[in-house]
């Protein structure tokens, strides 16, 4: 095996373990923020209390052990030509990113799978807008190439700029209607918000916008989500992000469709209990 293959191997190896750490970390928390609510409903359900308990008991061992993995996986030195070939191989673009067709491509679905890909071949961020000279051909190379290539711009500059010059008045308008028009339903918390931000870079509508965060907790996401949201939070519902608001969004709607949750207990939970969480 060449010494190029056995550090690629160990990168896979590296980036795996890391992603299970995070994940892992993740769940930690969430179950800690489902133990001290529970522990603070007036009816305590002991079998759940003692289930989550196990859960973190298992993720902390977890993690201390993804930890302790991670530390053995120290990198090998290999021939001094790996090294260069290495980073020469970091900050090449991938081979298969999508291609952009002008007025048939849907821009959003067209960043997401753009980034998922840059993301899987671990190409450096700062790297990203060059993506984009790839996966434009005629016309549209033309200006990505004066508009973008020639300016180095930041990832997200070059997609406000990119956005702005295809999406066209008709499609901007007709995706700001969709997305006003947007309703959870019957969808996840989470589902929903995706579809939210798969709409936004085409409807040229910045997530962060206070109005429009407002907007999206008062009429579009479910009572129980948006009320759950607003109690005893005050005015810092008035300053969450938009990652930050489908973070909070989808751990309330945990709880609420949560079996052990009694729909009786619903109205106490809002009004007393909710306030540990902050």
């Amino acid at each position: 095996m060449t010494d190029g293959k056995i550090a690629g191997e160990l990168d896979v190896q590296i980036n795996s373990f890391r992603n299970i750490l995070l994940n892992d970390q993740h769940a930690l928390g969430m179950a800690t923020s489902q133990l001290r609510v529970l522990r603070n409903l007036e009816t305590e359900d002991a079998d759940k209390v003692a289930e989550v308990e196990r859960e973190i008991q298992v993720l902390r061992v977890n993690i201390v052990s993804t930890k302790d993995t991670l530390e053995n996986l120290k990198p090998v030195k290999w021939e001094s030509d790996y090294k260069t070939n290495t980073d020469e191989r970091s900050g090449k673009l991938p081979s298969d990113l999508p291609m952009f067709t002008a007025d048939e491509t849907d821009i959003g679905t067209f960043f997401d799978q753009t980034e998922a890909k840059l993301l899987s071949h671990s190409t450096p961020i700062k790297d990203w807008y060059k993506a984009l000279g790839k996966q434009t051909t005629g016309t549209s190379l033309v200006w990505v190439s004066k508009n973008i290539l020639q300016k180095t711009l930041t990832w997200e500059q070059a997609k406000t700029v990119f956005t702005a010059e295809f999406t066209s008045d008709t499609a901007v308008g007709t995706n700001r209607d969709k997305m006003m028009d947007m309703k959870q339903g019957d969808k996840s918390c989470g589902v929903f918000l995706r579809e939210m931000e798969q709409l936004a870079p085409g409807a040229q509508q910045d997530l962060n916008n206070q109005f429009f965060l407002s907007v999206v907790r008062r009429r579009q996401l479910n009572p129980d989500v948006s009320k759950a949201l607003s109690m005893q939070l005050a005015k810092k519902v008035d300053t969450l992000t938009f990652a930050q608001l489908k973070s909070y969004a989808t751990f309330y709607e945990s709880i609420i469709n949560a079996p052990w949750f009694k729909a009786e207990e619903k109205e106490n939970y809002f009004q007393v209990h909710i306030q540990a969480l902050w």
